[in-house]
């Protein structure tokens, strides 16, 4: 069974659109955290990825609050939220500090069985470190004459 929505003009729309749009609706942005890694956001949209599909992804505008500079390891991520507030779902996108010019758009896949654009009700976007960064530890030589890593 495909099932379709029609806009006021009887275009054909994707299953997941009506959704999209409500999710929007209901998607906080976390500025603070934003803000921690000089960035904030333009503009962010939800989109199906087809007609009998209801998983999509979040295509994501930011740029610099100033200069063109951000911290390494800069990570996007955005959670889902059910009927009962529930997270069902998180997706994340690193932005690359070195190749990072002030201005970019991320597009976040989030699959969840071809619905979850269906079944989110709520959702999250927020900054936070590349969790898959590793941070070396530096510790003082046991004789305390120098830093060994």
């Amino acid at each position: 069974m495909n099932l379709y929505f029609f806009d006021v003009d009887g275009k054909e729309n994707y299953m997941g659109e009506k959704q999209a749009k409500e999710l929007k609706k209901n998607t906080k942005i976390m500025r603070d955290t934003f803000k921690k890694f000089n960035l904030k956001i333009l503009q962010f949209s939800y989109q199906p990825f087809g007609p009998d599909d209801a998983d999509g992804q979040i295509i994501i505008e930011v740029s610099t609050i100033e200069g063109d500079e951000i911290p390494e390891h800069a990570m996007i991520k955005v959670n889902l939220y059910d009927n009962n507030g529930e997270i069902f779902l998180t997706e994340c996108r690193p932005v690359n500090a070195n190749y990072f010019s002030g201005y970019d758009t991320f597009s976040i896949a989030l699959r969840y069985n071809s619905k979850a654009l269906k079944k989110a009700k709520k959702a999250r976007i927020f900054m936070t470190k590349d969790v898959y960064y590793v941070v070396p530890r530096i510790k003082k030589s046991e004789d305390n004459k120098g830093i060994k890593a």
